[in-house]
């Protein structure tokens, strides 16, 4: 099963941020080894927030979103276990977990 990981908070104070990144080097390195991690990256500090009356610059709030990972295994059980390894959480951090759901391919056109 396909999982979306959305982290949240926890971010280290300036002198940890070294530890903090190898800690989370080290969680990524292990799921690419197993096969489990198919995409992540920590989110950069700008953005845009798009309607249909509007495009405005986005700035993050001082607990927002701080990255993501799209997560293959087994269960919603195996993916909470490997959450509860991620490093923000020793900070405050928090996790929500979204199954991803299977679509059906889209038809070429020629």
């Amino acid at each position: 099963m396909k999982f979306m990981l959305f982290f949240k908070g926890g971010l280290p104070q300036p002198q940890y941020k070294d530890t903090h990144n190898m800690l989370w080097r080290e969680l990524t390195e292990d799921l690419q080894s197993k096969g489990m991690l198919e995409s992540g990256a920590p989110f950069g500090e700008d953005g845009k927030k798009i309607t249909m009356q509007a495009v405005n610059d986005w700035r993050p709030k001082k607990e927002d979103l701080t990255g993501y990972m799209v997560i293959n295994v087994p269960s919603m059980d195996e993916a909470v276990r490997i959450v509860k390894r991620a490093p923000h959480t020793s900070l405050g951090g928090s996790t929500v977990i979204r199954t991803c759901m299977a679509m059906e391919p889209a038809m070429s056109v020629r």
